[in-house]
């Protein structure tokens, strides 16, 4: 019953958060604050973390968003990254990271958190040519090469007073237990068309969108694989929900 409940607290916000507005709260986090990061206007991740008022990014989501190939070597911890500007290595737990063998400090030291290997954004946008500003009020770092920057003279986080961060398939809100990430259709920057949405702890609903609302089957997906199905209308469930498990076996139904 827990899991079903917490779905529908999913639902709930995503009918709450994308078809009406919000205010913006404070991520609650025990030792961590988040941030959303993009690269050159492109969604790259809202797995960033704030540590010692400073971003940190899982690696390879800037590395990759940078079009660099990356190496990880576990027995050093270290990582390598080639694109055509240079070489970046960069090891967990050292300040100094180099560019083309040439020694370079950053803010802070790579670490390992939750099992992800993070890297100060800043210091490391700069070696990627690159350079990173951060809006606290969003929680949105901008990491912006200076041939983007130079194209968009006018380029910003792209958000608005409710919406942390919205591209043409991606829209993040913030709410008070922390964000939620609709992908699939938009249509003026709204959910419209299919889409899933992940909230807290990863569980997600999927289903079809109308100017933000879900309309017709919505699925429940809960994190051990297990699912649910209704039927909602404008935003509301109209029939029970029916439970199943991972194989399809049925389970129960939540009036």
């Amino acid at each position: 019953m827990k899991k079903i409940l917490s779905a529908s607290v999913v639902i709930a916000l995503s009918m709450s958060v994308f078809a009406g507005s919000i205010s913006a709260s404070p991520v609650k986090a025990p030792v961590y604050g988040t941030a959303i990061v993009t690269f050159d206007g492109k969604y790259v991740s809202n797995q960033a973390i704030i540590k010692d008022g400073r971003v940190f990014v899982p690696f390879r989501q800037l590395f990759d968003a940078a079009n660099a190939s990356v190496q990880y070597d576990p027995n050093t911890k270290t990582i390598s990254a080639y694109q055509s500007r240079g070489e970046v290595k960069l090891t967990v737990g050292n300040i100094v990271a180099y560019f083309d063998k040439k020694p370079y400090e950053l803010s802070q030291a790579p670490f390992v958190y939750k099992n992800t290997t993070y890297v100060p954004l800043q210091s490391t946008s700069y070696l990627l040519g690159a350079s990173a500003s951060y809006n606290s009020r969003s929680k949105t770092a901008a990491v912006m090469t200076t041939e983007y920057r130079n194209a968009n003279p006018d380029s910003s986080n792209n958000t608005n007073s409710n919406d942390v961060y919205v591209n043409n398939d991606t829209i993040v809100k913030e709410t008070d237990d922390g964000y939620i990430v609709y992908t699939g259709q938009t249509k003026n920057g709204l959910p419209h068309g299919f889409g899933k949405i992940t909230g807290k702890n990863m569980l997600a609903v999927s289903g079809n969108f109308i100017d933000g609302k879900l309309n017709g089957e919505v699925r429940y997906h809960f994190s051990n694989g297990d699912y649910g199905i209704a039927q909602v209308k404008n935003g509301v469930r109209v029939s029970d929900l029916l439970t199943y498990d991972v194989n399809g076996k049925y389970q129960s139904t939540l009036k």
